[in-house]
């Protein structure tokens, strides 16, 4: 069974009161291969689930407490579920993870194993079905996108009723008190008037929940069920389970459950835990893996051999030794040579190119001849300098006494061996305490070195691991987000101090950066 963390959570309830039975506490309806409901345990007592049920199979002709009397109690639809949890305890604090589907349709969506699948056939932690209903779900997973009810309960097996433990309706319908939805009705229970059983909120004065969109997911904010009748219920400890306001318990957030990152293994910045793609990916520069070095290097010489090419094959170059020595001048040459430096004097870019000997020769372009800060080279004007192979073809000139060439046509001006060069690292957190339990943000503002792979994470002062912020590739510049004060799980942090970590990575230098700001989370007095 997997935990959560859910330590924030029991703290608060040991604070203001305490929760005495599982609870429903996240519940994800769509899409299809990410169906989940998972179910905590809030109290300070392992519970056996041995006599424990869930179930979706509630209809206007049968009804889940039925199963008491054997009779009705299954909806014979293909498309529900009746099962009875295997022996086992869920301890303090744990959760239960259900899968609607397999096993390796959950792993494959979320990343990471689930406690039980309903799908699964023949499996080691396939639960028990009634009717074998667990083979019968046919093209569709369970949950419905639009409407349908989910009923935790307990039965001991030989008692003439069942115990409600937890229960939790949506609709695609926003709730209306005065015009109740007759198509929601039949998955709503309501059992005023049957034998043995107290009276239940008339199915008209329950509010539900809204129907959540894809990459949704419905989160219980309250693990008190603070709002519900908690005397003259059919509850497990007395509640009356159809009482609570859902709409107040329960908020619809981002599914917490999802990694975001690159899922191309191809790429620098592939995450083995990412399971959907958030467009981040970085690819190596050409001839260059992710660590910045040659893909092909035969003669171990630091220079791609495609760029060996590029430089070697020019059978129309001449070196610029030559080129200073008098042997050209006047004369249109074609000569290369690594970018070292740029200034532009009143409308006139100079351009200093040095070739692998050390020899050094200015180029010259005249605004009246061709723009360069306009053409698709403008970034050669950036520094540093030292990132381009150039490649162009002019007329051997002389000024004051100095030898440059003059390239008069953008068709003449190449470039190759593109790099970039990592710059500073900032983080700067506002300077005053938070209350995310008053819906309060924390901003942030931090600038990364262009094309660095940027990881912001939240940690707390034992080094816990709270979130990931942001793991990609930022736009350029300086940017400025918040923090809503929730854990990856789309829980509230506790108030205290956090240290907010973030590291830039530069795939094609292989330098790291890192920089650390705290972060106090305050309470509402």
């Amino acid at each position: 069974m997997k935990n959560f963390s859910l330590y924030s959570f029991i703290l608060i309830c040991s604070l203001f009161g305490q929760s005495d039975h599982l609870l429903f506490k996240n519940i994800v309806i769509a899409p299809d291969s990410a169906e989940m409901v998972v179910i905590i345990n809030p109290t300070t007592e392992s519970i056996n689930l041995d006599n424990y049920y869930l179930t979706d199979a509630n209809s206007s002709s049968h009804q889940y407490y039925n199963i008491s009397s054997s009779q009705d109690h299954w909806s014979n639809n293909p498309f529900d579920f009746f099962i009875n949890f295997p022996d086992g305890y869920i301890e303090p604090g744990d959760s239960l993870i259900i899968s609607m589907s397999t096993s390796d349709v959950f792993s494959s969506y979320y990343g990471f194993s689930c406690d039980y699948a309903l799908a699964n056939e023949d499996e080691i932690n396939e639960l028990e079905g009634d009717v074998g209903i667990l083979v019968q779900l046919g093209s569709s997973s369970p949950l419905d996108d639009n409407r349908e009810s989910l009923v935790l309960f307990e039965w001991d097996g030989s008692s003439n009723v069942v115990q409600d433990v937890d229960y939790f309706v949506w609709n695609v319908n926003d709730y209306d008190p005065d015009n109740p939805d007759q198509n929601l009705e039949q998955f709503q229970i309501d059992k005023t008037n049957v034998e043995n059983y107290l009276s239940d909120t008339p199915k008209e004065d329950q509010i539900y929940q809204i129907a959540h969109l894809d990459g949704e997911s419905y989160q219980r904010k309250d693990l008190l069920e603070l709002d519900e009748n908690k005397l003259g219920g059919n509850g497990i400890t007395g509640h009356d389970e159809t009482s609570e306001n859902l709409l107040l318990t329960w908020e619809i957030i981002d599914n917490p459950f999802i990694m975001f990152g690159c899922t191309n293994s191809t790429a620098c910045n592939f995450n083995e835990n990412a399971t959907q793609s958030d467009g981040s990916c970085i690819y190596p520069e050409e001839y260059y893996n992710c660590d910045g070095l040659c893909q092909n290097d035969e003669n171990n010489d630091l220079i791609c051999d495609e760029l060996e090419n590029f430089y070697y094959n020019c059978s129309t170059c001449v070196s610029i030794e030559e080129v200073l020595n008098g042997q050209y001048d006047y004369t249109k040459v074609t000569i290369q040579g690594m970018i070292t430096d740029h200034f532009n004097p009143g409308g006139i870019d100079i351009i200093d190119i040095e070739d692998i000997d050390g020899n050094k020769i200015e180029l010259v372009i005249s605004e009246d001849d061709w723009s360069l800060t306009n053409s698709e080279y403008s970034d050669v004007s950036n520094s540093p300098f030292n990132r381009y192979v150039l490649r162009a073809s002019g007329t051997v000139d002389y000024y004051l006494g100095k030898i440059q060439i003059k390239i008069v046509d953008v068709e003449d001006f190449q470039t190759e061996n593109w790099r970039n060069y990592t710059e500073t690292l900032t983080l700067d957190v506002q300077p005053y305490p938070f209350v995310p339990s008053a819906y309060e943000n924390i901003e942030y503002t931090f600038h990364a070195p262009d094309y660095d792979r940027l990881i912001i994470r939240i940690f707390d002062l034992s080094g816990r691991f709270i979130t990931t912020l942001y793991d990609g590739i930022p736009p350029f510049g300086t940017q400025t987000n918040t923090w809503n004060g929730r854990t990856h799980l789309g829980e509230l942090v506790l108030p205290g101090t956090y240290m907010m970590h973030i590291e830039a990575t530069g795939f094609s230098t292989g330098r790291s950066q890192t920089a650390i700001a705290p972060i106090v989370v305050g309470a509402k007095l």
